[in-house]
């Protein structure tokens, strides 16, 4: 898929970049076509505006992407362009990233491993059969017991959250 992209550039030259501009552009915007593949290619566009400050040395690169039901923006300055490029796709393809991940309808926060342990819990469930005799908590205090050890880490830094930095 080619993505459709302009450039408008203020007050930079050619020389502001240590690289050529144009083949660290294209090498972002192969970056981005990889995450945009499964748009149409109609209805994706790409502004890059590179922009130096009048009297200082500091430069800014705006990413502006269109995509269907949205516009995703970032603005990022730095002393040097190109750490400015960077630093804007780079936003910017976390920008998409999350936008993708509603799109798809998926868990709103990003702890992968809270997560799994959720979907494991979720997937487990009481075994077919009871335990033999003997195996596992007999007593109420035995139950108690077991699930304060599981549990002794989150038990502790709750309670000290709420009490205040008192030992327990």
């Amino acid at each position: 898929m080619a993505l459709p992209w302009n450039i408008v550039i203020k007050n930079v030259s050619p020389n502001d970049a240590r690289i050529p501009l144009e083949k660290k552009i294209r090498q972002k915007i192969a970056k981005f076509e990889r995450f945009l593949k499964h748009f149409p290619p109609d209805a994706v566009h790409l502004q890059i505006v590179l922009e130096r400050h009048p009297r200082k040395d500091l430069y800014t690169a705006s990413l502006t992407l269109r995509v269907p039901s949205d516009i995703l923006h970032t603005q990022e300055s730095g002393r040097d362009l190109v750490g400015a490029i960077d630093d804007a796709v780079k936003t910017l393809l976390r920008e998409l990233e999350t936008y993708k991940s509603d799109l798809r309808g998926e868990e709103p926060w990003k702890r992968k491993e809270r997560r799994q342990k959720l979907r494991q819990l979720k997937a487990t469930g009481f075994a077919t059969e009871p335990q033999a005799q003997g195996e596992g908590p007999q007593e109420y205090e035995d139950m108690v017991r077991e699930l304060f050890q599981s549990h002794y880490k989150e038990l502790l830094r709750h309670a000290r959250r709420h009490i205040g930095s008192a030992s327990v």
